[in-house]
């Protein structure tokens, strides 16, 4: 929702006569899958009431309908000006629409006692009634309708703030109950509260029903903010909490959406924070409590990345996966000037609850805006997985709109669209087409989801239905080879002998609802592809081509044979000729359908429409017609690649060549066995005898499923080479590969098999056709450490009175902290590591320097070991410590970015030099280490490291790992070791230190201007499933911090 315009089998037989080609076909093209257009129920609403700006499929105990938004209709209330409405509408018939009146009060009013009046304390008037729409997975009824726009008055009616508010109606649309829970404590908040939060700005209802989640951006200076609040308990009101200055202008609760991502079947809420991260966006997940769980963060500044989200499991693995829409990204490496295409991200759920790497699917169109809105909509075509919807309302050749469908699948969305559809194709008038959608419910009865599209400038909706989809079961049965050299078997009209086969092509089809009987239509074309076909039917010669219908009952198989001759005389014999047969429904012959169903099933054309097989032509064979080749095999790692790194991007490669000394080679195959977890990505031809042709194929692996005839766990890469593969001919080819981490068995090594044969005799021994050869597997982590201290430099007083006792720790010296973030730079994970902190906390004569208040507090995946501090029992300032602080950092979700914690900054003699200054109506005790970085960095948080230095092979970092109290100087140091667990690639760990600078000591010292340093070593310890590291790896930082002496 957004706030105006403004703002989407073939089974190989080495022997046989007959080869079966089996092809399983989910059965036009791939922009016209199956959502029906010509049956669309498109409706009209009020003009200028932004009818269809949302939209909603709405179930109520099994009755289906039509619920449409319209922000700016005008209703009956009284006084109340395009106070706006929803509509509940016909999903059957066009422009049966009804109103649904949630509220039918005009403004409400209480007693003004400064005028002695009944006035109005609130303003319906262009509040958005219906901007924000959303409903329960349950078929209970229970649908929430919010207006943002919403005013609320404060108790003297002075001031006016946009509060928003939201209905939840129950109990079939009869029953309504309104939540504005920015409203108490209107009044007295103002923009820097909640007086601006705009509530129901986005909303979601938990799948039982049970909860409601409102998103509300205009919070904290539009830091924004959800709630979660009971549907059967008032008081029961849940709410995220105000985060630092670097929050605000996020939008937090920009969207909304319920989805499980923890494993413990309770509902979460994935919210929207567009302008969040340095407004690169972000999506925030958190848990019933909103307590946050994970941040998922876009790659562009300004994508407004989380202006919609949307929640389905797309690869079929019963884990909720999100969708995420940044309409406005930009590619800015393209050479065509365009802006705004707009793009759809798919993040995957692992079963250990984390995410991973994300499909994108980019717009196509300029300023198209594709995510502007995105919805899963359930199976579309009943495959077992999620299917997306996404708008880009600014699309299309003509820019008024276009939706995108993309079918998700065992391996995640197809990133090319099934679907496009424009607005042109409905109608003329439609204009902003996708801005909303809904889907996921069976509307019709078909069991097929079907889609609503919303379309606010041109006031419509459109409803979408599904096609059934035929899956058709289709064979080819004749001789792999024919034999020119023997007598023909047939005679022409002419006289002339022939060598013919019989054709035998075999049809049946099945599907969910689909109709008893169809007539699928047949083209048989023979020897496709050639400009001079050398096949051709018997009873018609000279025809190469030939359509047969078949009237086919549901799940019943018809045959059809036919007689085919090869000529006598062509002049090429040794390309092998392709039989192939293409498929469709013909829509007018459909003899029956199921009762209720008035649109016609289609083809699945996300899978090949048509089945092929060829025959090979056996020649050069000598006179006992059996030929006798020599096949020669070398294979092995490309050249220079003598190891494999785990997680390295670059793909294995092996490098394969194949000879003939001897007669032809007939169905020559090469097969190479892969270790488990090694994937097949291509193959490319490199070389060789022209005109000799290679094709491969993957069977098992990580990508296919295990069926029975895979053997358990097979997994090889097939490749057919020539058919024929004559004498003298070489093939040269890669085959590139990408092994799997998380699926590899480990035993440093990756062993290969590589094969050739052929169904001829050989003369040659085995051993030439067979290769074995092994690739040594290692794993690689490199790890930058970097750190500043907080302040860099501070000024102590050489002259003034230490306080016999200390009322608090600020009068022990100023607040000094150091951070220390480690970072994995890869290539592979990083499962066990070791940082030990040297931390000059006192100096020879135990007089303390750098005072530890508190224990090291850890960002990331690591554990600190309990170390002595604050000593001196010093009392701790309220609301300084870094556990005080650290709900604060959750309650925002800055996990993804190092956000550092706020602390004081000066002491009554101490005082930090170049601090930063506080803003708007804030205290400069709630500074943030973020304002000082950006003062000392010039940047707004440690993400990016000054300097790093990798010591792998350093005797000094070594040294001092070893003997850490000699590398801590003149000093006593406190040693301070923390342990790291799984870190992987681009994942960091940060660790800071709170301390105070004990100024006595440096009185007493006499001591100038100078400076006290802490140092952090790091060490790899075990790499990616157990693996050490090949050599041991350091990393090691230093921390200083500038003491300038002053006097009073």
């Amino acid at each position: 929702m957004a706030a105006g315009e403004c703002n989407w089998l073939s089974r190989r037989s080495f022997s046989s006569v007959l080869c079966w080609l089996l092809l399983q076909m989910h059965i036009g093209g791939s922009w016209a899958f199956n959502l029906d257009l010509s049956n669309a129920v498109t409706h009209q609403g009020q003009a200028g009431s932004m009818f269809g700006f949302t939209v909603l499929q709405y179930s109520d105990r099994g009755r289906l309908s039509l619920l449409v938004g319209a922000p700016e209709a005008q209703t009956n209330q009284e006084n109340v000006v395009r106070g706006g409405a929803v509509f509940k509408c016909s999903i059957t018939q066009a422009g049966v629409c009804e109103e649904v009146v949630f509220d039918a009060k005009g403004h409400n009013a209480a007693f003004n006692t400064m005028t002695n009046q009944l006035e109005p304390y609130d303003d319906k008037s262009n509040q958005w009634f219906g901007a924000t729409m959303t409903s329960s997975v349950a078929e209970d009824g229970i649908v929430a309708v919010c207006a943002p726009r919403y005013v609320y008055f404060s108790p003297n009616f002075q001031k006016r703030e946009p509060t928003g508010t939201c209905y939840v109606a129950t109990k079939s649309l009869q029953s309504f109950a309104e939540y504005s829970p920015c409203r108490s404590s209107a009044g007295s908040s103002g923009y820097h509260q909640q007086g601006s939060c705009q509530g129901g700005f986005s909303a979601s209802i938990s799948r039982d029903g049970s909860r409601f989640f409102m998103g509300a951006p205009g919070t904290w200076y539009w830091q924004g903010q959800v709630h979660s609040q009971s549907l059967s308990e008032t008081a029961d009101l849940l709410n995220t909490v105000e985060g630092p200055p670097s929050h605000d202008d996020s939008y937090l609760g920009y969207s909304t959406a319920v989805g499980e991502f923890t494993g413990d079947r309770q509902d979460d809420i994935a919210v929207g924070m567009p302008r969040g991260y340095n407004l690169t966006g972000a999506v925030i997940l958190f848990d019933g409590q909103l307590r946050n769980l994970l941040n998922l963060s876009g790659e562009e500044m300004g994508s407004y990345f989380g202006y919609a989200v949307s929640v389905g499991d797309i690869n079929g693995d019963k884990l909720d996966d999100l969708v995420v829409g940044a309409p406005l990204f930009t590619n800015f490496s393209s050479n065509d000037n365009s802006i705004e295409r707009g793009r759809v991200y798919v993040f995957y759920q692992k079963s250990s609850h984390q995410f991973s790497r994300a499909d994108v699917m980019t717009g196509e169109f300029n300023r198209g805006r594709l995510g502007m809105s995105v919805a899963a909509v359930g199976d579309l075509n009943l495959d077992g997985y999620g299917d997306i919807a996404a708008g880009a309302p600014y699309g299309g050749e003509e820019g008024s709109g276009m939706v995108y469908i993309f079918m998700g699948g065992r391996g995640g969305v197809i990133t090319k669209a099934a679907q496009a559809i424009a607005a042109r194709q409905l109608g003329p008038a439609l204009s902003t087409f996708g801005w909303s959608l809904s889907g996921g419910i069976d509307m019709d009865g078909n069991q097929y989801p079907d889609v609503v599209v919303g379309a606010y400038k041109s006031d419509q909706a459109v409803v979408l239905r599904s096609r059934p989809v035929v899956v058709v079961t289709a064979l080819l049965d004749m001789p792999t080879t024919v034999n020119l050299e023997q007598q023909g078997n047939c005679i022409l009209k002419n006289g002339t002998r022939v060598n013919c086969f019989v054709l035998n092509t075999f049809v049946q089809y099945t599907g969910i609802n689909v109709p008893d009987n169809l007539a699928i239509e047949v083209e048989t074309i023979l020897d496709s592809g050639s400009a001079a076909p050398r096949a051709f039917f018997q009873k018609q010669e000279g025809v190469s081509r030939m359509n047969v219908t078949y009237e086919l009952g549901k799940n019943q198989q018809r045959n059809n044979s036919q007689y085919i001759y090869i000529p006598n005389s062509f002049r090429d014999k040794l390309n092998p000729i392709k039989m192939e047969a293409r498929y469709r429904i013909l829509d007018e012959t459909v003899l029956s359908r199921p009762r209720r169903e008035a649109i016609t099933p289609i083809l699945d054309q996300l899978n090949s429409t048509m089945v092929s097989k060829s025959i090979r032509i056996g020649n050069k064979c000598g006179p006992d017609n059996v030929c006798y080749p020599a096949l020669r095999l070398s294979a092995g790692e490309s050249t220079g690649m003598k190891e494999y790194v785990l997680g390295r991007s670059e793909p294995l490669t092996i490098e394969v060549q194949v000879s003939n000394e001897g007669e032809d080679s007939f169905e020559t195959m090469f097969y190479l066995h892969l270790p488990l977890g090694v994937d097949y990505v291509k193959m490319q031809q490199t070389g060789g005898t022209q005109n000799v042709a290679v094709t491969c194929t993957h069977r098992g692996g990580s990508r296919q499923p295990t069926t029975a005839s895979l053997q358990g766990s097979e997994n090889v890469v097939m490749c057919d080479i020539g058919n024929p593969f004559s004498t003298g001919q070489k093939a040269r080819f890669t085959l590139f590969l990408a092994p799997i981490v998380s699926q590899l068995s480990l035993d440093n090594t990756l062993n290969f098999t590589a094969t050739v044969n052929s169904s001829n005799p050989e003369r040659l021994p085995s051993r030439n056709r067979q290769v074995l050869f092994r690739l040594p597997l290692f794993a690689e982590a490199q790890l930058s450490l970097t750190g500043a201290s907080i302040p860099p430099a501070v000024r102590y007083c050489i002259d003034c009175k230490t306080p016999s006792k200390f009322a608090d720790e600020s009068q022990v010296g100023p607040e000094v902290k150091h951070v220390f973030q480690i970072y994995n730079k890869g290539p592979s994970t990083m499962e066990t590591g070791q940082v030990r902190i040297i931390w000059p906390s006192y100096t020879r004569d135990r007089m303390p320097l750098l005072y530890l208040l508190e224990e090291p507090y850890v960002e990331g995946n690591a554990r600190c070991q309990k170390v002595p501090v604050n000593l001196a029992d010093v009392v701790i300032q309220r609301n300084s410590t870094m556990e005080q602080q650290k709900s604060r950092v959750i309650a925002t979700g800055s996990t993804m970015t190092v956000q550092p914690l706020a602390g004081p900054t000066s002491s009554s003699t101490g005082q930090a030099v170049g601090a930063g200054s506080a803003r708007r109506q804030r205290q400069a005790s709630a500074l943030t280490m973020a304002d000082f970085i950006d003062d000392v960095f010039d940047q707004p948080a440690i993400d990016r490291p000054k300097r790093a230095e990798l010591l792998t092979n350093s005797d000094t970092a070594r040294i001092d790992w070893l003997d850490p109290q000699k590398a801590c100087g003149a000093s006593d140091c406190t040693i301070i070791t923390c342990d790291i667990g799984r870190l992987m690639e681009r994942e960091h760990v940060v660790i800071t230190l709170r301390s105070r600078l004990w100024e006595d000591s440096l009185r007493k010292l006499q001591f100038g201007d100078l400076s006290i340093s802490s140092r952090a070593i790091v060490q790899v310890q075990t790499l990616t499933q157990g693996i050490r590291p090949r050599s041991h790896q350091y990393a090691s930082e230093v921390v200083s911090l500038l003491m300038v002496m002053t006097s009073r």
